[in-house]
């Protein structure tokens, strides 16, 4: 269901090497024929808007930064939002708590369960990762109570074919909503199995727009406050990519380390030689996409660990008169590591990864401060 550890921070890191890169010379390309690059201001603009696509590429979640003289908090909840409400899928304990045989030191699972947050927060989401290292029993067991109802894999596929994705080692009808619970089988540790991703699928009716507005901003609300990392692409699948230094307001948006939703979300553009940052409300470009056949949403929760024990996804699609809501977690070390590795060899390497990624974060925001103060006086006040 979700990619392994070690092909996601594969594909991350590729990603965002490639990103920086192209973006930036497209930057350069359009700005050098547009104007005079031995202006003052353009050396600037170009600084800024390179510092800034970096620094935000960066998968590290600072809470509180300081560039020249100003100190700014990043992923800075937004108070008016309530959590996500539980919706009874509470398991009996916290599965990555417990102490069972199969992984831990001395197997080749060593790494699981990993780090988890210690965060004092509850919300749906903190629930749902409480079921993962359970067992299939104690699902079966909790399912049995709570009058959840199975469904067939002959079921699962007709739903699928409807457009809504169900599917997993074990699937239930649980009230308004679908619940696929994965088990990972220990091949290396006498087949024992244990809860790898829960994933929980609703239907909204594209018209309660509010209700799905609501969804994405407590998604990211909910994750800066439970977890480090947290972010939301409202995207539709053929949307054209918002031309650059333009005036016109984007057919979509991002939310990453500041979510302003009094204030919207901004692009940018260069006016008399001079920057200019255009802010744009939310609501507005949502609701015309939610009304568009192509409408897609999706949004990530991570911990700022590269020993976390998991991560959460979230996934919107419009089929018909509906959207289709998945949120989903995932462990990451229940899986094989790379061929002719092991667990403890790959966490070796993702930490030398992760110090370097970190020391090379530190020196951008060394030698780019002046123009990231700018940048952030901008965007957070």
């Amino acid at each position: 269901m979700f990619l392994s550890r070690i092909d996601s921070f594969f594909f991350f890191s590729v990603y965002c090497i490639s990103f920086i890169a192209l973006t930036l010379s497209l930057c350069h390309i359009y700005l050098y024929e547009s104007f005079v690059l031995n202006n003052d201001t353009m050396k600037k603009l170009l600084t800024i808007l390179a510092a800034s696509l970096l620094v935000a590429s960066a998968s590290f979640a600072q809470k509180k930064v300081t560039y020249g003289k100003s100190t700014f908090t990043l992923y800075n909840p937004v108070s008016s939002i309530k959590p996500t409400p539980s919706i009874g899928l509470k398991a009996p304990s916290k599965g990555y708590e417990l102490k069972q045989p199969g992984y831990g030191t001395g197997t080749y699972y060593s790494c699981a369960p990993g780090k988890y947050s210690k965060k004092k927060y509850s919300c749906f989401y903190t629930e749902l990762s409480e079921w993962l290292y359970q067992t299939p029993a104690v699902v079966e067991a909790f399912a049995q109570k709570n009058n959840m109802m199975p469904i067939s894999e002959k079921e699962c596929k007709k739903l699928s074919k409807q457009g809504i994705p169900v599917r997993g080692s074990s699937v239930y009808k649980f009230k308004d909503f679908y619940v696929c619970f994965d088990y990972a089988t220990l091949s290396q540790s006498d087949n024992e199995q244990y809860v790898s991703s829960v994933e929980v699928i609703e239907t909204i009716a594209a018209t309660e727009k509010q209700r799905i507005m609501d969804v994405a901003w407590q998604w990211w609300n909910d994750g800066v406050q439970m977890a480090d990392i947290a972010s939301v692409t409202q995207k539709n699948r053929k949307v054209k990519n918002h031309p650059m230094n333009s005036t016109q307001t984007p057919e979509y948006f991002e939310i990453t380390e500041s979510f302003r939703l009094d204030k919207g979300f901004y692009s940018f553009a260069v006016v008399d030689a001079k920057p200019l940052y255009l802010w744009h409300k939310y609501e507005p470009v949502f609701e015309a996409n939610i009304d568009k056949k192509d409408f897609h949403l999706y949004g990530s929760i991570e911990m700022d660990d590269v020993e976390a024990s998991c991560s959460w996804n979230l996934n919107m699609e419009k089929v018909a008169d509906e959207v289709i809501v998945s949120y989903g977690v995932s462990t990451r070390f229940l899986g094989n590591a790379q061929d002719g590795e092991t667990w403890d060899s790959t966490m070796k390497l993702e930490k030398e990864m992760d110090k370097m990624g970190k020391n090379a974060h530190k020196e951008a925001q060394r030698s780019n401060g002046a123009a990231m103060e700018q940048f952030y006086k901008e965007i957070l006040n």
